[in-house]
Parts: structure tokens; sequence; C-alpha cells
């Protein structure tokens, strides 16, 4: 139904919001960390789960929106 497609859509939105968001506060607090090489190691990994998963959010996101048109 477009009412439960609509709800893909919103939860890929929100999953997306959710990993910058996290991803922000991954960086904020590993700028607090003594020890740099972990803190690194933190960001980087960070970015690696950003980079995966922004992209299926967002192909979710536009599957649902081209199915709504």
């Amino acid at each position: 139904s477009t009412l439960m497609i609509s709800d893909a859509g919103c939860s890929a939105v929100l999953a997306w919001a959710a990993l910058y968001a996290a991803v922000l506060n991954v960086r904020v607090n590993t700028k607090l960390m003594k020890d740099r090489d972990y803190a690194e190691k933190l960001n980087v990994r960070a970015d690696e789960l950003m980079n995966t998963y922004w992209k299926k959010a967002d192909v979710t996101y536009e599957s649902v929106f081209d199915r709504l048109k």
C-alpha cells in the first residue's frame, strides 16, 4: 500500500539522520580522547559505516519517492 511505502521512506530518512547524528557524536567525543590512535580508529570506523549505510538509506528513499510520484 502507499501508506506502507511512505513509512519505508520515512524510516530511510530517519536512519540517515540517526547515522549523521551518530557520526557527529563520535567525532565530538574522540576529540576529547587522550589515546589519539584509538580515537582515529573510531573516526575511521564511523566514516566507514557512514559511507556504507547512508547510500542504502538514500537508495531506499529515492526508490520510495519515485514510486509515490
